[in-house]
């Protein structure tokens, strides 16, 4: 399936994809290539790494509160 059918039957998949890496580079570049051109997977992008960063800043509070050094990544 292209990209661009992608976009169009699981586009939060992808985009949620690509922010967390598990693209391959090859697949990356050619999602880059259309985030940047298509509006909705565009915010939808924006919208999914607003969301890891909220998600990873809460994560880094609680641990702090919970007294744990334990930190967590999208790798």
């Amino acid at each position: 399936m292209s990209l661009l059918a992608d976009c169009l039957s699981k586009t939060e998949e992808v985009a949620e994809d690509y922010c967390l890496g598990r693209l391959d580079a090859e697949a990356a570049v050619a999602f880059e290539a259309h985030y940047l051109a298509c509006p909705r997977c565009a915010q939808l992008v924006e919208s999914t790494q607003d969301f890891l960063m909220s998600f990873r800043l809460l994560m880094s509070r609680e641990s702090v509160l919970a007294g744990s050094d334990t930190t967590f990544s999208a790798d």
